[in-house]
This record gives structure tokens, sequence and C-alpha cells, in this order.
């Protein structure tokens, strides 16, 4: 696998869209690798090649090594990304709101 190392600077708005056609070509390759490997071991399972059932699973086991690395890769544009959840709590006690009239619902009288 070959990686290009490069600074680069992008609009704020981008990242997420940079970050996700990333993932999306990462999780293709994987997958494309993974195929690939079974069927190395499809073939030599019905061929009685021990040898290249070996070999197919060698391959697989380091495909990890450059999963971790790409994810690694990748981690610098993780890290950007806000935690877009609420920091709110939600309020349950509506009605108790409106009898203290906090200005909820029909507001202060």
């Amino acid at each position: 696998m070959a990686n290009k190392n490069f600074n680069l600077t992008v609009n704020e708005t981008d990242i997420k869209p940079i970050l996700a056609t990333l993932l999306q070509n990462f999780v293709s390759r994987q997958m494309q690798s993974l195929e690939l490997c079974a069927t190395k071991i499809n073939e030599s399972l019905e061929s009685d090649n021990s040898e290249g059932i070996y070999s197919a699973l060698r391959e697989f086991l380091s495909g990890y090594e450059i999963i971790s690395q790409e994810v690694l890769n990748m981690s610098v544009l993780i890290e950007e990304i806000k935690d877009s959840t609420a920091k709110t709590e939600i309020l349950e006690d509506l009605p108790d709101l409106e009898k203290d009239s906090l200005g909820v619902g029909g507001g202060s009288e």
C-alpha cells in the first residue's frame, strides 16, 4: 500500500466529507482484500493445498497491520469531528416550571 504524507489546509466544513470519502474507500479496500483472501482459502481447500491455506491466512492476518496503520493515518481527521450531541438536559418537569411561573408554557403572569 502506497501512502502519501502532506499538509493540506481545508475549510472546516470540508473535513467531514473528506473523512467520509476516506472511510468509504478504506472499507471498500478492506472488503476487496477480504474477498480475495476468502477466494484463495476456498481454492486451496478445494485442491487440498494446505500451504495455500496457510499462505492465504498469513495474507489475511497481515491485512490487520495495514488496517491499523490506515486507521491511525485517518485519526487526525477523525479527531477534528466535533461532538454534535446536545449538552443540555431534557426538562421532564414542565408542569412544575409552569406552576413556578418560570415563563414556560403561558408565560409569567
